[in-house]
């Protein structure tokens, strides 16, 4: 089935509104851009530029999506990764 376009953007933004969204790099410029991007499309985004402060943001309020960063000055994606997996399960989010 071929979809018009606009019903597409209108299903898709009433989506995106419900999604909280964290992005986590040191690369400023690119979560500039991404965070811009998604907030245009209508999602909530929040950024970090260290995993540290990532997991205390997902402590505070649990994002729906996360991207991270593999290569973080202070952590490993990875190790931040289980960081937010176990405050997920901690917190029955």
């Amino acid at each position: 089935m071929n979809w018009p376009e606009s019903l597409y953007v209108r299903l898709s933004s009433a989506y995106a509104q419900r999604v909280r969204t964290l992005i986590v790099d040191q690369d400023q410029r690119l979560v500039e851009r991404l965070a811009a991007t998604l907030r245009l499309d209508g999602y909530e985004v929040s950024t970090s530029g260290s995993g540290h402060d990532a997991i205390e943001l997902v402590a505070e309020q649990p994002p729906d999506a996360m991207l991270l960063e593999c290569h973080l000055p202070d952590r490993d994606g990875t190790e931040v990764c289980r960081r937010v997996r176990r405050c997920r399960d901690t917190s029955g989010s």
